[in-house]
């Protein structure tokens, strides 16, 4: 255990060394003081052009043996504060990075890999809390090494450039993901059938960038041992393919990572990785509970019946079913009228989420088959069926496909596997 002893903060007046125009509007000021910090110092850097701020870089170099002693804040002349980095267990060594308004979303492993680009900052605050201030006057940055007697840090550079854009990765927006998953050159091979989801919300990359993981995110089968969990080694966005949507539990599903970096991700060239798996998704990003997305999340049966009215999740680019489809239309192109085709739909369970995929099989025979909802028959609606109310829905259809009947769809909805048959009540409250 290390002693933790704290110190009167260290103030030090250094000279700017450097202030050296980058291009039109921009500027940067910069100090090389190697100083060693052995518990905490504020140190200022005079600025002296006055221009509003519309982006700023602070860029950082110190040495220290135990990164995760150190804690970092940057101080504007009008008292803004926004910490860069907060003090937390990380046993890696050294830090050169820039934090930025615009940077990539903080993520810690970064630092430990190193990294070329952006970051935003660890918060509290943002750069984009100092925009709309003025340059001019004195900026401090404030050091505080937690445990000052394991390892002394050094500043070797601290550097604001003004007004000048970040670096950092060019990420696919949204909507440039999904329109890649869907080319035919991805090599993700969608079937006519296949239900595919991306979440809609927004993991901290803005908006247009809905769906987006960060780094180290853990995605997983929310049913134990079905399957290989994946952790992302960079941001990516994260689909999941229901290959089998008519079957319910343990069934073939694909877990896609598309690489939100490469402008033209595919599986031939490694940026697309598909998992086989059989359940649905548990998302868990770093520092956050996992968020288990079970079919009943997914078709948002409580909130909304599936069908084209269903948009959580939902993408442009693919036919409208339940889960927010994105797969493509069948292969058979727009449906033709079938004046002389049936269906009959038989919902077997009480479960909410049987009723909605009854409603997704209906919306499907319409869609996708043609069929004209008065062509198709529910046993009791959407609920459960009695074996009575089958028996009555068939005759009604029977009745109805007389004299001419090309062809019969029968989708029916319920537990069972296939050894174990189609079992139908005989009474609405049989257990």
């Amino acid at each position: 255990m290390r002693l933790i002893t704290r110190f009167p903060l260290l103030t030090l007046s250094l000279s700017m060394l450097v202030g050296t125009p980058l291009f039109a509007g921009s500027f940067e000021e910069s100090i090389l003081p190697g100083l060693v910090i052995d518990d905490s110092a504020t140190i200022v850097l005079p600025v002296t052009p006055i221009e509003d701020i519309v982006t700023l870089r602070c860029e950082l170099d110190i040495s220290h043996g135990f990164l995760g002693d150190l804690s970092l804040l940057l101080r504007s002349p009008s008292g803004t504060e926004v910490t860069l980095l907060q003090s937390e267990p990380d046993s890696s060594q050294d830090l050169a990075v820039a934090f930025s308004t615009g940077g990539a979303l903080f993520d810690r492993s970064l630092l430990r890999e190193g990294t070329a680009f952006d970051l935003q900052a660890q918060g509290p605050g943002s750069m984009e809390d100092f925009q709309g201030e003025t340059s001019g006057g004195t900026w401090e940055l404030v050091v505080t090494d937690s445990f000052p007697f394991s390892d002394d840090a050094v500043l070797n550079r601290w550097t604001l450039v003004f007004n000048a854009p970040p670096t950092g990765p060019s990420y696919l927006t949204r909507e440039d993901a999904v329109a890649s998953f869907l080319d035919a050159g991805s090599g993700v091979n969608l079937s006519a059938i296949s239900v595919a989801w991306c979440a809609r919300e927004d993991f901290g990359f803005g908006a247009g960038f809905e769906g987006l993981l960060p780094a180290g995110t853990i995605v997983s089968s929310n049913a134990t041992g079905t399957g290989p969990s994946h952790t992302l080694s960079s941001p990516a966005y994260f689909f999941f393919i229901d290959d089998e949507p008519g079957t319910d539990f343990a069934h073939a599903t694909r877990y896609v990572f598309l690489d939100a970096s490469d402008p033209t991700p595919s599986v031939a060239e490694g940026s697309i990785e598909i998992v086989a798996q059989t359940w649905w998704p548990s998302i868990e990003r770093p520092g956050e509970p996992a968020t288990v997305y079970f079919g009943t999340d997914l078709e948002r049966s409580s909130d909304g019946p599936a069908g084209p009215e269903n948009e959580d999740g939902q993408v442009s680019g693919g036919s409208t079913e339940a889960w927010g489809v994105v797969a493509p239309d069948p292969p058979f192109g727009p449906a033709e009228p079938q004046n002389n085709a049936w269906g009959l739909v038989v919902n077997l369970s009480r479960d909410d989420h049987h009723a909605n995929n009854v409603r997704q099989m209906t919306t499907d025979l319409v869609e996708h088959y043609g069929l004209n909802q008065d062509q198709i028959f529910l046993a009791n609606g959407y609920d459960a069926a009695t074996e009575a109310q089958v028996d009555d829905a068939f005759a009604q259809l029977c009745a109805a496909a007389t004299p001419q009947c090309d062809k019969i769809f029968v989708r029916i909805s319920g537990h069972g596997t296939p050894d174990r048959g189609i079992r139908v009540e005989a009474d609405a409250t049989d257990p």
